[in-house]
Order: structure tokens, then C-alpha cells, then sequence
């Protein structure tokens, strides 16, 4: 069985995150009136969803609309998500070709390097080292400019950015940590074991030259799980609730609710999909 007690603050803080987006998802659903209701049932069952579903890939993943505004800021914000999103999916397809028999848990394509060391045999190897790493380093650069525009937001050209409460900066920093860790965790393993790609195999390689590997690796996948159960719990409570509730606020705008004179659940979705991204602060003339 591939477990290590190091998964355990990241499952944890996934199945939590899970259980309070679907409280909080359905309280806000069964708010909207009856007839509301029935337009979103309909809109599953109709053309409309392809266009739902494209509509998401383009707007809450590739961010289209931001790239159109600021290309630098759209980049920015699809290298999370888009990046993010490639991780995901290209993480539970390589545990699928590596034949793993006990690949059915939901932490493994996150720690895959952890738990599959010796990689050699299996099938497209090269392909997803190469891809894993990709994705890993899109990542990144995007890190690189979200952190130019916390700190020098005119480079990124914005006159101001938002002002964070407590917990959107836990979240912010936490989120921040997740690539790096994971770069340092996944490199210290490839630097042992030889099973990463064309960057974290090379990062390995440098590390081990003024660093102990075998005694930080193990470390590193702790620091990197906790530091995901960090984000997930603080999420629900920051800003970075909009990573999920715009897919959400896409597909009832799909079926056709709207904003009424009134706080409901869809006004509160509207709210919590909101991103602080600073660019409506930014072009407003009474700030």
C-alpha cells in the first residue's frame, strides 16, 4: 500500500475543504427560488452545457478576459490555474500508466515521485517527467509575477492593489509556498533517485552538491503537505474562495439567474467569486 503519515495533513484538508464547499454550494443553491432551481436543472440537460463547459475552461482557467485587459496579468493568473489544472490532470493519468495497484487514493498523483522512486519501467516515462516538470515551472513563473505585483504592483502596470485581510494573506502565502516545496521535495527525490525530468532531476543534481539530500527529502514532503492543508483550510475564509465558486457562478449565469434587488445565495456566490485581482480597483476613478 503507497501511504506515508506525511499524506495525512493534505488529505485532511482536502476532504475538509470538499465537505464545506458542498454545505456551503448547496445552503446557497436551495436559496434560489423554485423556478431559479429548474432553470439549472435544465441547463444540465441541454446544448447549453457544452458552452458551460467551455465558457469554464476559457474564463476560470485560462482567465480570457484578464489577458485581454493586462496580457502580462493574464499569464499571471492562468499559470495557477491552468497550471494547476495540468498538474492535476496529467498527475492522475501518470498514476494510472504506472500501474500502481493501489493508485485509487486521492493524495498519490500529489506525492507521485514520493511513492514511485524507481519509475524506469514504466510506460511514457519520459513523457510525463517532461510534462510534470513543464507545468511545475509555468507555475512558477507565474509565481514569479504575482509576487512583483503584491510588492511593485506598477511594474505589472497598476497604480494600487488590494489590501488583504489576515486571512487572504495566510491563504496568499500559503498558496506561494505549495510550488516551491513541491519543486524542493520533488527535486531532493529526483536528486536521489534520478525519477524527475528536465528540472527537478537538474535541481536535484545541484542540491546534492553543498546538501544533504537524504536528510531533507523526507522533511520536504511533510513541509509541502502541510503547507496544502494550510491553504485548503484557509480558502473558505479568504479571497481564494473564488477558485471554485466562479465554475459554480458560471454555470447558474449559464442558466440564465441573475443578481436581484436582494442578498440571496447567488449575490453571495457573485461576492465569493470575486478574485481582489485589483484591476476594477485600479481603473476606478473615485479611488
Amino acid at each position: 500500500m503507497n501511504f506515508d503519515w506525511f499524506v495525512v495533513p493534505f488529505s485532511v484538508g482536502l476532504i475538509g475543504l470538499i465537505l464545506f464547499l458542498i454545505f456551503k454550494y448547496t445552503r446557497w443553491i436551495l436559496s434560489l427560488s423554485k423556478e431559479e432551481r429548474k432553470k439549472v436543472r435544465k441547463s444540465f440537460f441541454s446544448l447549453t452545457l457544452f458552452k458551460l463547459v467551455w465558457e469554464i475552461f476559457r474564463e476560470a482557467l485560462l482567465h480570457v478576459r484578464i489577458f485581454k485587459r493586462n496580457i502580462v496579468l493574464g499569464y499571471m493568473h492562468s499559470s495557477f490555474a491552468f497550471g494547476w489544472f495540468l498538474l492535476i490532470v496529467f498527475g492522475a493519468v501518470e498514476v494510472f500508466f504506472a500501474n500502481s495497484p493501489n493508485s485509487n487514493h486521492l493524495y498519490e498523483p500529489i506525492f507521485f515521485r514520493f511513492f514511485h522512486r524507481d519509475n524506469t519501467g514504466m510506460e511514457y516515462r519520459v513523457f510525463f517527467s517532461f510534462i510534470m516538470d513543464f507545468a511545475l515551472l509555468y507555475i512558477l513563473s507565474g509565481l514569479f509575477l504575482a509576487f512583483i505585483k503584491r510588492f511593485y504592483s506598477r511594474l505589472m502596470g497598476m497604480k494600487r492593489t488590494t489590501r488583504l485581510f489576515w486571512t487572504d494573506k495566510v491563504a496568499l502565502y500559503s498558496l506561494w509556498l505549495i510550488f516551491p516545496l513541491r519543486l524542493l521535495a520533488e527535486s531532493t527525490t529526483a536528486g536521489i533517485y534520478s525519477n524527475g525530468g528536465f528540472m527537478t532531476n537538474n535541481v536535484g543534481v545541484f542540491l546534492s552538491g553543498f546538501l544533504p539530500l537524504e536528510n531533507i527529502m523526507y522533511p520536504l514532503w511533510w513541509l509541502y503537505s502541510i503547507d496544502l492543508f494550510v491553504f485548503f483550510a484557509f480558502l473558505p475564509f479568504s479571497r481564494y474562495m473564488h477558485i471554485p465558486t466562479e465554475m459554480i457562478l458560471i454555470a447558474l449565469r449559464q442558466a440564465g439567474i441573475y443578481t436581484k434587488n436582494k442578498i440571496t445565495g447567488f449575490s453571495q456566490m457573485e461576492i465569493n467569486a470575486c478574485s481582489s485581482c485589483g484591476i476594477c480597483i485600479d481603473a476606478c476613478q473615485i479611488q
